[in-house]
């Protein structure tokens, strides 16, 4: 997989015109972007990609002089893109240090953490957990679910973000969340990203995280949905003499920090 530079140039002109105008270059590696224009307030300006998430790699010096003329509002190129962050984007900035190495990410809170700062007047986040948290819970899930482990690990996380958003009880049972996370994908209110999305991203997977998802409906017809799925749910277990009640509280009730789960090393459990 290639990661293309991102760089800034910045001209600064000597008061003294007739001497040159001095140019200077900061240059990071661009690991991975996901842009969902029209899910904030200056998602597009039209000329430029202002992402909802961004990665990028560099030296420490050389990291925090980019994200210095990048968050005051400079373009930066990478492969023919133009990207753009505006000085007033709500985003959260996030520093790793690995080894000489700075790893940068920023993105919108409000679309990406597990828990909402706010209660939120509709259901929009975009779901993309790491590769190796999926495959840590499916190893542990293996033995119940079979190949449909993954699943099943993805199913539990995906309900926790619409339980954190819903005030509407959610069974606390993993084979229903599995046919709930099934069940929305093929809704018109789930996305994934592509060409005909409000979603698109370039080399997501290839910093280890699922491919992004999209969810956004209204309290309302998710409150349809999920009667829907709940009736179903519940008819089949009265006719196998299992019904149970669903304990109280919320669904992954202890998980990390937000900020950690944007850093490539994500756990939410």
């Amino acid at each position: 997989m290639h990661f293309p530079d991102l760089t800034i140039t910045r001209e600064t002109r000597k008061k003294n015109r007739r001497l040159p105008v001095k140019t200077r270059r900061f240059t990071v590696t661009l690991l991975g972007h996901v842009t969902a224009n029209s899910l904030w307030d200056l998602g597009s300006n039209g000329t430029a990609i202002r992402p909802a998430w961004i990665a990028y790699v560099g030296s420490e010096q050389g990291s925090r002089a980019f994200t210095a003329n990048f968050r005051a509002g400079r373009t930066a190129e990478a492969s023919g893109d133009v990207f753009e962050m505006p000085k007033k984007a709500p985003h959260r900035w996030l520093h790793h240090r690995h080894g000489e190495s700075l790893l940068t990410v920023a993105y919108l809170p409000r679309l990406f953490h597990l828990e909402p700062a706010t209660s939120p007047s509709d259901i929009t986040f975009v779901f993309m957990p790491p590769a190796w948290w999926i495959d840590e819970q499916a190893e542990a899930l293996r033995r119940d679910f079979g190949e449909d482990a993954s699943d099943a690990a993805r199913a539990a996380l995906f309900t926790a973000f619409l339980d954190r958003r819903s005030p509407l009880p959610i069974v606390h049972d993993l084979r229903f969340h599995l046919d709930l996370y099934r069940a929305a994908l093929e809704e018109p209110w789930t996305e994934s990203a592509g060409s005909r999305s409000r979603l698109s991203q370039k080399r997501v997977t290839a910093c280890g995280l699922d491919s992004p998802l999209l969810c956004r409906t209204s309290h309302e017809v998710f409150e349809g949905f999920l009667k829907r799925l709940t009736s179903r749910y519940y008819e089949a277990e009265v006719r196998s003499a299992r019904a149970r009640f669903a304990p109280k509280g919320r669904l992954l009730p202890y998980p990390e920090p937000s900020p950690r789960q944007l850093a490539l090393n994500f756990a939410v459990a």
